[in-house]
């Protein structure tokens, strides 16, 4: 569970998308037959298996994008989840405690494991 930066106080989220008009799923279109990946060995000798020609899931649309305030310090949760890398390196370098907490407990602890 995340947690807010400022007091480290758990939060839920520490952002979440408001659709404006547009009612499209976050979830990547389903995969069609004609899209699979040749199995490994079904290819004839001398051709390279065929390639999957699914696109990756769209980015985020159509909506703006809320931090969360935190219950406790009426602040923003994390504000760093809107930075740029420098932002982060030059607190990181001012040995700011805040951007430690984004990368330890935020960044890191997501349930996803993946770093952007």
């Amino acid at each position: 569970m995340p947690i807010c930066i400022e007091c480290r106080y758990p939060v839920p989220r520490l952002y979440h998308v408001l659709h404006s008009g547009n009612t499209g799923s976050l979830k990547p279109p389903p995969i069609n037959q004609s899209t699979k990946p040749t199995p490994p060995g079904s290819a004839k000798k001398g051709e390279l298996p065929a390639r999957s020609k699914a696109k990756p899931a769209p980015a985020v649309t159509g909506g703006d994008v809320r931090l969360t305030l935190c219950p406790r310090c009426k602040r923003f949760a994390d504000k760093y989840v809107e930075h740029d890398y420098i932002v982060l390196f030059i607190d990181l370098v001012l040995v700011k405690p805040q951007v430690y907490r984004h990368l330890l407990f935020n960044r890191l602890g997501r349930d996803d494991d993946e770093l952007d």
